[in-house]
């Protein structure tokens, strides 16, 4: 009897622990404090969530499409009852429908849908060089399409001479701009090098990023050698004479000095006997002295710049001749 009353209680310790547990009834998912953060390329949500109980995972859907078709999936962080997760690599400017996937640890079950919207990225817009000298230039750009989201604490230029210049190197801040739509400014870039190419960019500075509008180049003024004519010879005497010169061009540059040259030797320079005649293009006449007399000179006209100094055709005239004087006895 007694063995009898054994088996009978193993047997029903057994199918008692066979008996299938009873599967909860599906609860919805209730967010709480859902908070989006939007960027250009990125939407990141944080909340926390109403559950009878702890959540396996979460996974949030997202898609362009309302029907949710080609949504990509990311893995929610969850923390006790709270979850965050970040989509990347999206699109700025658009509207995204997302759901999330939650395994309550039976089956998975999905919430209702709701939208974000990336935020808008700024266009900027390298307009181009103008009033190009040989040391300077004026660099002009544009702003469109800023959303208000968007903070710009700087926009301005950045150039150099080697192509993709950044604001690591030689840039101007132009000011931050909080207005929305679009907007222009410029600026006069100079201590530049003559005959020298520069790339240049317009760029912003916001909470977001930098953007770099369009690569653009322009070159400098290439400085020459001065053009210079060398006017005839008047007023001989004995130990002087009048000579000068026309300016014709400044080569791009600053003449800093003009006048004439001369030498007893043929291609006189500015290292023999000169004359100081100004600085600027135009004609000017000098005076020569302290000549000797009855002998032949060579005289170019001059003019210096940063290139250097350039001369005019050479010329030759002779002192006048001290004679005896002619006397008659009445």
């Amino acid at each position: 009897m007694k063995k009898t009353l054994l088996i009978l209680s193993i047997i029903t310790i057994f199918f008692a622990g066979c008996k299938k547990d009873v599967e909860p009834v599906a609860s919805k998912l209730e967010m709480i404090n859902e908070t989006i953060e939007r960027g250009w390329d990125y939407v990141k949500i944080t909340a926390e969530y109403e559950y009878p109980v702890e959540l396996k995972s979460i996974v949030l859907y997202l898609s362009e499409k309302e029907d949710m078709s080609g949504a990509e999936a990311y893995s929610c962080v969850i923390e006790e009852k709270t979850f965050s997760v970040e989509a990347d690599d999206l699109k700025d400017g658009t509207k995204y429908y997302y759901q999330y996937e939650y395994d309550n640890g039976y089956g998975k079950e999905k919430s209702e849908k709701g939208d974000a919207v990336t935020i808008g990225k700024p266009v900027v817009i390298t307009k181009g060089a103008g009033g190009v000298t040989t040391v300077s230039a004026v660099l002009s750009g544009e702003v469109t399409n800023n959303d208000a989201a968007n903070k710009i604490e700087e926009r301005g230029f950045c150039w150099g001479t080697e192509p993709q210049p950044t604001i690591a190197g030689n840039h101007h801040n132009n000011g931050g701009n909080t207005g929305i739509g679009t907007s222009t400014f410029s600026h006069n870039i100079s201590n530049l090098q003559n005959n020298a190419t520069y790339y240049f960019r317009a760029y912003i500075k916001t909470n977001y990023g930098i953007i770099y509008g369009e690569e653009k180049s322009f070159k400098t003024v290439e400085v020459t050698m001065p053009t210079v004519t060398t006017n005839d010879i008047s007023n001989i005497t004995t130990n002087s004479a009048a000579c000068g010169g026309n300016v014709t061009s400044d080569g791009n540059g600053t003449v800093t000095a003009r006048g004439v040259c001369w030498s007893t030797s043929s291609n006189p320079t500015i290292n023999d006997n000169k004359t100081s005649s100004g600085s600027t293009t135009g004609t000017f006449t000098s005076n020569l002295t302290n000549l000797t007399e009855n002998t032949t000179y060579y005289v170019r006209a001059y003019a210096t710049n940063e290139k250097g100094t350039a001369y005019g055709e050479e010329k030759s005239f002779k002192t006048v001749e001290v004679t005896m004087p002619t006397v008659t006895t009445n």
